[in-house]
């Protein structure tokens, strides 16, 4: 599935975060990460999730059931919903400006769901133990969840959801379609399962690493990129026959990966780390650091407008 709004947003439990390096400052006339003017912000959140609806319409999501909203395109952020006290809320998405759903959980799993644009939101399932660390969708309602104890739950009418054979009990921290039929599920120690029939089966793939995986990325149903604990960046180009790691030069965790073109692409992870591929994730290069924080999630509206997000009330937008 190919559209315009680019994001992979998951919770990222396996890890334990370094730092690395920073650089210099770039000038406003460039394409450029800067951190918004965020006053806004409580600094002892730690944010896990961002989606932008449109230009000016995002929300924000993460520890201590915070959910945040803006109008203006990231510059001020307001409380939006505050009822789950205790939750964690991991990975957010949209299908449009007023049907979103919001996962994460307490002491077990949980999804829920709004249809009003986010004036409200209902519990429409409640899993094992353990949180839900990711949703993505593969086309329309059809939405994913993966979390703790191998769970792998879906819905395909945006309200009821079901539990997915996954043949694992291990943590799984990330999931990504490269089509309806072809996707990619990640986790800890080195697991790759892939589904070639829309879900309904998952095999497992020899990743040739057992470091902790983070985040995948489906570029197509051959190709795709993963990365993970320790500066993990393996790649596929043959539908996951074969995995080769690429290599990066950061050891810090690396914790979410997206494309925005079939070669254009940005990973994030622990210390500010930002990087960026030109070529499909063949080579990365690494983007000057401009923030300490720990960086948790990416979302790009189009190429050249983005934002990242992370600990202590971390949010960075990538624009002119």
């Amino acid at each position: 599935m190919r559209h315009w709004l680019f994001r992979l947003a998951c919770a990222l439990p396996c890890l334990s975060i370094g730092l690395i390096g920073i650089g210099g400052s770039p000038r406003e006339s460039e394409l450029a990460w800067r951190p918004l003017g965020t006053q806004t912000i409580n600094k002892n959140v730690n944010f896990r999730s961002i989606f932008f609806v449109n230009n000016k319409e995002g929300w924000l999501a993460g520890s201590d059931a915070m959910l945040m909203r803006t109008r203006d395109g990231g510059n001020t952020w307001v409380p939006s919903w505050r009822r789950w006290q205790g939750w964690s809320f991991t990975s957010l998405y949209f299908l449009d400006r007023n049907e979103g759903w919001l996962v994460g959980g307490e002491h077990v799993a949980a999804a829920l769901g709004t249809r009003d644009g986010g004036r409200t939101w209902v519990r429409q399932f409640r899993g094992e133990p353990g949180r839900l660390n990711c949703i993505v969708s593969s086309g329309g309602r059809n939405i994913w969840a993966v979390g703790a104890g191998g769970q792998i739950v879906r819905t395909i009418d945006g309200k009821k959801w079901s539990p997915q054979p996954s043949e694992t009990r291990a943590c799984l921290t990330g999931i990504h379609f490269g089509s309806s039929r072809v996707g990619w599920v990640v986790g800890c120690e080195g697991l790759i399962l892939k589904t070639e029939d829309g879900g309904i089966s998952w095999s497992k793939q020899i990743s040739g690493v057992s470091i902790n995986l983070t985040s995948v990325r489906a570029v197509s149903d051959e190709k795709a990129v993963v990365v993970g604990a320790n500066g993990t960046v393996i790649r596929t180009v043959d539908g996951g026959r074969t995995w080769v790691r690429r290599e990066v030069r950061i050891y810090g965790d690396l914790t979410r990966i997206l494309f925005t073109t079939d070669e254009d692409g940005w990973i994030v992870g622990a210390g500010g780390t930002i990087l960026r591929t030109t070529n499909g994730g063949d080579v990365w290069t690494i983007e000057n650091r401009i923030v300490d924080a720990d960086l948790h999630d990416l979302f790009f509206l189009q190429p050249d407008i983005g934002w990242a997000v992370g600990s202590s009330g971390a949010v960075l937008k990538y624009s002119r």
